[in-house]
């Protein structure tokens, strides 16, 4: 963050704060979006990140750039998947947050997370979930039942190795009004290691993966989450497409 204290007179004070926001509706068993959080605060309500207090003028410190370098452009013409996307769906069950249906596996990727090194790829990642736990989404991905019901909550899904740029955002079948009080607090342009998702959201990147082999996570960043499970492998290899192996199957590192 870059902020320019120039012009200020001594004694002004500058506060940086969270505005109000609502949490688009939660499903059943979830978090209702008026609920206190731990220290008091509502959900949703303004409160101050930090406060600066300017005491004193000094001489002109240095100059900030005037410009930054140049962006990688990354367009969907350069994709090696255009027609076959790769995946990252999260869902919220009781206690179990999964990606694409699964919790964690150390050594495991499914053959929708085998990757061709040396490739660019399009990948749509979504938040949506089905009643009662039934996870909603593309072919290969289990069903399950939440036990006391679903939550649907935004989930940070972050995705190691290269970073990668966002290239749409897509609100389906949720709640637009809540949605549109935080949609302004998103910057989707430059280059991206997480992303935030909310509840009822498609976001499609494209995001390089050179150079390296091996497996990368991805998983939500959101630690109660992740410690739960909510993190799957991305396996980097030399084939040239993707892999048709059943669901499931483990992949050693190469």
């Amino acid at each position: 963050m870059w902020v320019d204290f120039g012009g200020r007179k001594p004694g002004t004070d500058l506060v940086l704060r969270s505005l109000e926001f609502d949490m688009p509706h939660m499903g059943m068993g979830g978090m209702g979006g008026g609920g206190m959080m731990p220290d008091g605060l509502a959900q949703g309500e303004t409160f101050s990140i930090a406060r600066f207090h300017i005491f004193e003028k000094v001489s002109e410190s240095s100059k900030l750039l005037q410009s930054l370098v140049k962006l990688r452009k990354l367009t969907e013409r350069g994709v090696s998947n255009p027609e076959r996307l790769v995946p990252i769906a999260a869902s919220m069950g009781h206690m179990s947050p999964q990606l694409n249906g699964r919790s964690f596996e150390m050594y495991e990727a499914m053959d929708i997370e085998e990757i061709p090194v040396n490739t660019i790829q399009k990948i749509r990642i979504t938040n949506n979930h089905g009643p009662m736990g039934e996870e909603m989404g593309m072919g290969g991905m289990r069903g399950g039942r939440g036990g006391m019901g679903m939550m649907s909550m935004p989930h940070p899904i972050h995705i190691h190795n290269q970073q990668f740029r966002i290239i749409s955002r897509t609100l389906k079948g949720q709640d637009t009004s809540s949605y549109a009080t935080v949609r302004e607090g998103f910057i989707n342009s430059g280059w991206k290691d997480t992303v935030l998702v909310m509840p009822g959201e498609e976001i499609d990147i494209i995001k390089p993966f050179e150079d390296y082999t091996g497996l990368f996570l991805y998983h939500c960043h959101n630690l109660e989450h992740e410690d739960l499970g909510m993190m799957r492998n991305f396996h980097v290899s030399l084939k040239r497409s993707l892999g048709r192996k059943k669901g499931g199957q483990s992949c050693s590192q190469e």
